[in-house]
This record gives structure tokens, sequence and C-alpha cells, in this order.
């Protein structure tokens, strides 16, 4: 698991339309809590099966239908396109 910021946690950063991913599921396990969005993002693509948190299907389609890209001009940091 990566290290990162407050800023930087897939639950809890609000890099979906919608908010949160943490507030738009009933419960985050304590599992993912500290994940980074880099642990999800791998090889360019969305590895949603690293959550133990259950995700509804809706919103797994939500995330894989977010762009992604990583900025060149910054050691190891992403943004979101």
């Amino acid at each position: 698991m990566g290290l990162c910021t407050e800023l930087e946690r897939a639950m809890f950063d609000q890099w979906l339309e919608e908010g949160c991913l943490g507030s738009l599921i009933d419960v985050v396990n304590i599992m993912d809590r500290d994940l980074c969005v880099e642990d999800i993002w791998r090889e360019g693509s969305w590895d949603s099966d690293i959550l133990t948190t259950v995700i509804p299907y809706h919103i797994k389609l939500r995330i894989m239908s977010t762009p992604f890209s990583q900025n060149a001009t910054w050691a190891d940091r992403v943004c979101w396109a």
C-alpha cells in the first residue's frame, strides 16, 4: 500500500462528481480506510478488486469511467483529468 496524504486517500478525496467514494456507500471497511488512489489505479486502469469494501455495481461503473492521468512534471503525483 502506498503512502499518501489526506487528499490522496481513495475513500475520502472528492474525485467523483457525486462526492467522495466513502460518502456514497454505507460502510467503508477498515482495511480500505488508508488506501491511496495509486493503490487502485494500476498499470493504466482501475483495479477495484483490491477493495474489501462492498461497492455497488453502479458506483464501480462510475469509478471505471473516471478519467485519470499522471502529471509528468511532478514525481509520484497524480491528478484527475
